[in-house]
């Protein structure tokens, strides 16, 4: 499974493994040297295939634009091989940069919190959402006491591919979707294909009980099968990615930073799972 053009989740799997045991300041420091180098083999090799090629003001052109990287790499063999994940130099460049991006986020979270209380100090000093009990100004207010639970909150560098793979399906939703379909026809129709619709009809309190038979039979189907289908992919996930630490904070995953909540991994992931079954139990009935 691709998480973009350019590289496959296991090949981000690949990275974070490198980063185990580091925290996500040491695994931002990690990342950043290493596309460092890769910057530096970029910058010798264009060294190498031009110099011969340049006249001197453009050779010293050169020198000067990438000054700090050639100082800091003066001997680098660029003969050996400088790729660890991918085939592609660029490629590489481009999956260490992503994760790095989302490294960066969570090993500044505690910046992060703190930007959200000055933010609102400026605003609410501004003319324009500034005047006191406006609903921008009091919205502006209300936002920074929420996040201030999650101060001192320390985030782990570590793969969210997983989770997100295992909550992110929306084959799961279509297929959830077709199975009410056919659950609802079959009991709709069944009666009168197997003929017993008329045997039912005279008794007293026949359709009502039957309904309720239905119903009843309905929602469990639609939880059993919500369950089913969703554990699923929880265990594909776990299988195929990993779920990873399911202790730790919500807000580690990609896409989550900015969530109010303090809640951990796993307490997401039954969250999630109860939220799809409450949904079933809502629609499966009326489908």
């Amino acid at each position: 499974t691709r998480v973009g053009w350019y590289y496959k989740k296991t090949d981000v799997g690949r990275v974070y493994d490198d980063l185990s045991g580091m925290t996500a300041p040491e695994a931002e420091a990690w990342l950043s040297e290493r596309l460092d180098y890769l910057k530096a083999v970029a910058v010798w090799r264009e060294w190498a295939d031009n110099a011969e090629a340049w006249n001197e003001e453009d050779r010293a052109a050169f020198k000067e634009r990438n000054r700090e990287i050639l100082s800091r790499y003066p001997d680098l063999d660029i003969e050996e091989s400088s790729l660890r994940y991918l085939r592609s130099f660029y490629n590489e460049q481009h999956l260490l940069a992503e994760i790095l991006e989302q490294v960066s986020a969570v090993a500044h979270y505690e910046d992060y919190l703190n930007r959200i209380g000055e933010e609102a100090k400026i605003m609410t000093s501004s003319s324009l959402f500034g005047k006191p009990g406006t609903f921008s100004y009091r919205n502006i207010e209300k936002t920074p006491p929420v996040y201030e639970h999650l101060k001192g909150t320390v985030l782990p560098a570590e793969d969210s591919e997983g989770m997100l793979l295992a909550t992110g399906s929306r084959i799961t939703d279509l297929l959830l979707l077709c199975l009410f379909v056919v659950l609802g026809l079959s009991m709709l129709i069944g009666e009168r294909e197997d003929g017993t619709l008329l045997l039912i009809k005279p008794m007293k309190r026949g359709y009502l009980d039957t309904i309720a038979a239905k119903l009843t039979l309905m929602l469990c189907l639609a939880a059993a099968g919500t369950v089913l289908f969703y554990g699923t992919d929880f265990l594909l996930a776990e299988k195929t990615l990993g779920l990873g630490d399911l202790s730790r904070s919500v807000q580690s995953l990609r896409g989550f930073l900015t969530s109010p909540y303090a809640m951990t991994a796993g307490q997401y992931l039954a969250g999630f799972l109860l939220a799809k079954v409450g949904t079933a139990l809502v629609y499966g009935p009326l489908i």
